[in-house]
């Protein structure tokens, strides 16, 4: 009963994250238009792009955990946590640097650049987002892995929420259009993110 009800809340989770993550290309069409989604979908892409390295360190450390939240070991937890977190921080930000000092020149030496230039503002806004969520650490791999695995779907719920309001507010109460959707994504990531944190602090 309680391996289903996990199961359960974790198809729930990736649901709602994969909902939250996409609900911006469902409403700039209604709003602006095709091409403008177009042009957020390709900011979105190469921002995502910088999270590659974290996938792959969340992964690997996942057993780690894991077994740690098993065992109580709440000192392994809180090394590991912060070892991780400051060196994708680093990552992040170095990679992070190389996008807003070489991306411009790169995109102009194309043949479409003129299309893919309206994309830079989105990719910048979006990658410091990135850069937040990996400096932010396995947040989520602790609490989906710990007993209190349901505030996962409580902060998706919320991060869903706040997304589709404030990108609701954005597209019909100003002209930001695409790079207004985009700042909408960062606020609501940034919640999502310090209320993972709140509750871990509070928890573990």
């Amino acid at each position: 009963k309680e391996y289903y009800q996990y199961s359960l809340y974790a198809f729930c989770a990736s649901l709602g994250s994969f909902f939250a993550f996409r609900i911006d290309s469902l409403m700039i069409p209604e709003f602006i238009s095709n091409e403008a989604n177009g042009d957020f979908n390709i900011g979105v892409n190469l921002a995502n792009t910088l999270m590659i390295p974290a996938t792959g360190v969340f992964a690997l450390y996942s057993p780690i955990i894991s077994e740690a939240l098993k065992n109580n070991d709440f000192n392994l937890l809180r090394k590991k946590y912060t070892e991780v977190a400051k060196n994708l921080f680093f990552i992040g930000i170095l990679m992070y640097g190389c996008v807003i000092l070489g991306m411009r020149e790169f995109i102009e030496l194309l043949p479409t650049a003129q299309k893919l230039l309206p994309t830079l503002p989105v990719l910048y806004i979006l990658g410091a987002n990135v850069v937040l969520n990996m400096a932010t650490g396995f947040n989520t791999e602790i609490i989906a892995y710990s007993k209190h695995y349901r505030f996962n779907l409580i902060a998706i719920l919320t991060l869903a929420i706040l997304n589709v309001g404030i990108n609701w507010f954005l597209l019909t109460n100003t002209n930001y259009g695409i790079v207004g959707v985009a700042y909408a994504s960062l606020f609501s990531m940034v919640v999502f993110n310090v209320m993972k944190l709140i509750f871990i602090y509070n928890k573990f």
